[in-house]
């Protein structure tokens, strides 16, 4: 069952499909949890009030057992924006509109909430688990992996490295999260890939050391949904890209902190709509990221199919920003502080806001 309501402006309005059907709501208000990004897949069980769009244009639905987030569900409340999904409780509502997820460059604040760790062997994750407070270091391979059907695994408050293989944390389960951690020490940090909804926040990454274009901190690969929030990225010598989105959608990566050392001279702090097969990915949005790094090529977008934004970030070394995927559309470079002198940026004309942003390498210049 789906009954849509359009919504706007202080969160009112009435579901008319509803009415006509004879059925009302039963929840006049309800806490709210944000349960996917645009284009992502947000689950749960029973059913549910679930808003789709931005703090004050969104778009309510009741529907049972999860709903994917996307325009040709919820119809589009919000053109140009990057929407997000938020759950309440059972039966339809007319409730507040959902916070704005805050845009607040990190101050160097990240990893375990702890001191303490138990150690562990290498763990292969199931459904809903939380791995919380340990340590884990494996030469032989990943120090956990999240397999394709283990969906809302949390991976919190832990040591995580030195690991081999792919990655320390190897995500293709749907909605995994990994928070207040440190991840260090291996060929990737987190790579999620082929799958949609997961979160990496509050966490801390140092020296990933490839081979050669795979030694990424955090890297999401063919994605449907994910978060990068509030993480610090460090270290020297990264042999790819220290955070990395590729052919991915719905992707917010907001608030981190990166300050590293490129040894591979075609690498970058952060890359956005990279693609070489022309699907760079939509409704991707960066913004309050604070960018340091010497060595490589500047951080940028290099894709989009549409309804790509970089707002308010500072990007001390520069920023690259052109059509290396193969489509390039609906780009938006705003209200960023950005060493001009260190950019390469083609076609200014194909970006929409660019002569917002200030040229300068000062972080505190960037706007509120």
């Amino acid at each position: 069952m789906l009954l849509l309501s359009a919504c706007g402006g202080s969160g009112g309005g009435t579901s008319t499909e509803a009415e006509a059907s004879g059925e009302s709501p039963t929840v006049a208000e309800v806490a709210w949890s944000q349960c996917a990004t645009e284009g992502g897949t947000c689950s749960f069980s029973g059913t549910r009030a679930v808003r789709y769009g931005t703090s004050d244009k969104f778009n309510t639905l009741t529907a049972s057992n999860g709903v994917s987030c996307t325009n040709q569900v919820f119809g589009d409340p919000a053109v140009g924006e990057l929407k997000t999904c938020w759950v309440g409780g059972n039966g339809a509502s007319t409730p507040a509109a959902p916070p704005t997820p805050a845009v607040s460059p990190n101050s160097g604040s990240a990893g375990p909430r702890v001191s303490s760790f138990s150690s562990s062997g290498p763990i292969v994750a199931s459904a809903g688990q939380v791995i919380a407070g340990v340590r884990i270091q494996n030469s032989g391979g990943p120090c956990i992996t999240i397999p394709a059907g283990a969906t809302g695994v949390v991976v919190r408050d832990s040591d995580i490295g030195p690991c081999g293989g792919s990655a320390n944390i190897l995500i293709e389960g749907a909605n995994a999260t990994v928070e207040y951690s440190f991840v260090h020490n291996g060929n990737r940090g987190v790579l999620a890939h082929h799958t949609s909804g997961a979160v990496t926040r509050n966490s801390k990454f140092d020296t990933f050391y490839g081979p050669k274009f795979n030694g990424t901190a955090i890297e999401y690969d063919y994605m449907d949904g994910g978060v990068i929030d509030g993480n610090v990225v460090t270290g020297s010598n990264y042999a790819s890209d220290a955070v990395s989105s590729y052919e991915s959608s719905g992707i917010r990566m907001t608030n981190n902190l990166i300050d590293i050392n490129v040894a591979e001279p075609s690498a970058a702090a952060f890359t956005m709509g990279d693609s070489t097969s022309g699907k760079p990915g939509a409704n991707n949005y960066v913004a309050g990221n604070i960018v340091r790094q010497s060595g490589g090529v500047p951080a940028g977008v290099f894709g989009s199919n549409g309804n790509t934004v970089l707002e308010k970030n500072c990007l001390t070394a520069g920023i690259q920003a052109y059509n290396y995927s193969g489509v390039f559309v609906g780009v938006t470079v705003r209200n960023n502080v950005i060493n001009m002198a260190a950019s390469f940026v083609p076609d200014a004309s194909a970006i929409a806001g660019w002569g917002t942003n200030i040229n300068s390498t000062n972080c505190a210049l960037v706007p509120n």
